[in-house]
């Protein structure tokens, strides 16, 4: 039997809950925030505050263009959020809101994590000869210290930063520039990742293999158009899958 070739020769990668879990700490972080608060405020209702928190932010990044502001402006997005969350309970002030927004800024960047077998699925990817370019939103600092923090910059010969561009995913221009420093066609390329909008719509209808990574294990929503060329659910399993192999 002759040997099964590769069917991609390169391949677009995420960085957020695609590499390094980041909305996955999203809940241990408030809780850990508000506790602390609640700690030293014993009147306030947590229980209440963080459903209010909840809510409000479903709110706040539904909208295509706030999202694209407050992803580029954590910092200042979660103080908005969270004054907007005063503004609905009477027992707690927009100072204090602000302290909390802060705090949680601080938290969730303690807990944010490498997932488990990133190393190994970029380093197979590279000695297996697939070019890589990571794309990902986001403020530049915000994203370039966690390239470092985890040492992973080293697999990306090409980076594509929205905030040092001014424009990202899903703008199809992002695409298109990282096939041209792959020299890839999308025919030739796979693009992995976890934003079912941002790794599977757009680029798939520009004719890239999409590779779903639900790492969370909780399958494509009820209802979803969306169909991703494959799924995985770790990264062990994710370099054979994006090659092709």
């Amino acid at each position: 039997m002759a040997p099964v070739r590769n069917t991609r020769t390169a391949a677009i990668i995420d960085l957020d809950d695609t590499l390094i879990a980041f909305d996955g700490v999203s809940e241990r972080s408030w809780r850990t925030v508000l506790d602390e608060y609640a700690m030293q405020n014993p009147h306030c209702d947590i229980d209440t505050l963080y459903e209010t928190i909840k809510r409000v932010n479903r709110w706040y990044w539904s909208d295509a263009q706030r999202h694209r502001r407050g992803r580029n402006d954590l910092a200042g997005s979660r103080r908005i959020t969270m004054r907007l969350a005063a503004d609905e309970l009477p027992w707690l002030s927009r100072e204090d809101a602000v302290i909390i927004a802060d705090r949680y800024s601080f938290v969730r960047d303690e807990n944010i994590f490498l997932l488990p077998g990133a190393h190994e699925m970029l380093t197979a990817l590279t000695e297996r000869g697939i070019r890589l370019v990571l794309v990902t939103n986001g403020e530049s600092h915000i994203q370039r210290g966690k390239l470092k923090r985890f040492d992973i910059a080293k697999y990306f010969p090409h980076m594509f930063i929205e905030g040092e561009l001014g424009y990202g995913k899903p703008e199809e221009r992002v695409y298109r520039e990282a096939l041209s420093a792959l020299k890839a066609s999308p025919e030739e390329t796979a693009i992995f990742g976890d934003n079912l909008e941002w790794e599977v719509r757009v680029p798939g209808a520009m004719g890239l293999y999409t590779v779903w990574h639900d790492w969370r294990k909780k399958g494509l929503p009820e209802g979803s158009d969306c169909r991703p060329d494959a799924i995985v659910t770790s990264l062990f399993e994710a370099a054979d899958v994006i090659i092709g192999a």
